[in-house]
């Protein structure tokens, strides 16, 4: 006679999250991991910070590679659901950004206030802004520009989020007939986005130094660093509207260096009034 085994008697377990009641590892309403006493452990700690270095060098990395190298690659994968070994494109373009303001080689994106004077169109509305203001509220022009510094680097952040929108939106209308999935846009635009932060923050400032150093100069002036910059990302966005809307090559590059004036010229004239007019409301 076959012997019955002893049925093992499930463990009902509440979770501290949600309160649900459940028997697996994770909570069957929330997702939450069963806490146990091996997740108080030292070994454990490390265990877990061992994973997030390996997997945010991996993905990190991976990322950076792919945008530089290979470019519409990142939009194309992500779209088709090949998403693990990338770093999250939004995620990653906010890391650039802060890393950049936190971090700036060239003055580009984080002005100072006396800088705004100087920029065309706009610089003399600027000047009698600072100068009304300073008459009004009985302050030196040092002091407040101390306060718009300060101020800037939060309201600079923010814009530039608005830079994703209004590339999805300058790439809806270049091709509006293609370009009908507004997810997959919105990706293609993040990764427009995060080569250009990567263009000033690592490629250009190379390029940069090294010019510096091979012939001998003190300085760059503004409208050289611009125009090889606008160059650099005229060719990279020919080569994404080739390989994302698979147009031809001609019209790929007229697209492309068309975009990339557009796309300067928010980032000069558009972006930097509005951090100015926005900081300035807020000081």
């Amino acid at each position: 006679m076959i012997g019955r085994g002893k049925v093992k008697k499930q463990v009902v377990n509440k979770c501290q999250n949600c309160g649900n009641e459940y028997t697996k590892n994770y909570c069957n309403s929330c997702g939450q991991k069963i806490f146990t006493a091996n997740d108080k452990s030292i070994k454990h700690i490390f265990e877990e910070a061992f994973h997030f270095i390996t997997h945010f060098e991996g993905s990190f990395f991976t990322t950076f590679k792919t945008v530089l190298f290979k470019p519409s690659k990142l939009t194309l994968d992500y779209c088709n659901g090949v998403r693990k070994k990338y770093f999250k494109p939004i995620s990653f373009y906010l890391f650039l950004v802060v890393l950049y303001l936190l971090f700036p080689i060239f003055s580009g994106l984080n002005m100072e206030m006396g800088s705004y004077t100087s920029l065309p169109i706009i610089g003399k509305t600027v000047s009698h802004q600072i100068e009304q203001r300073t008459t009004q509220a009985n302050i030196t022009e040092d002091k407040l520009a101390e306060k718009f510094e300060h101020k800037s680097h939060s309201t600079s952040k923010i814009l530039l989020l608005t830079l994703i929108p209004l590339t999805s939106f300058l790439l809806k209308m270049l091709y509006w007939r293609k370009n009908k999935d507004w997810y997959k846009n919105l990706i293609l635009a993040t990764e427009i986005n995060i080569f250009y932060l990567l263009l000033f923050f690592l490629i250009f400032p190379i390029i940069y130094i090294s010019i510096l150093l091979l012939f001998r100069l003190n300085d760059l002036n503004d409208e050289l660093i611009g125009t090889i910059t606008t160059i650099l990302f005229g060719i990279y966005t020919s080569v994404v509207f080739r390989n994302v809307f698979k147009s031809k090559r001609w019209v790929s590059i007229m697209k492309g260096f068309l975009f990339a004036f557009i796309h300067t010229f928010l980032i000069i004239y558009i972006y930097k009034i509005l951090v100015f007019q926005l900081t300035f409301l807020l000081i």
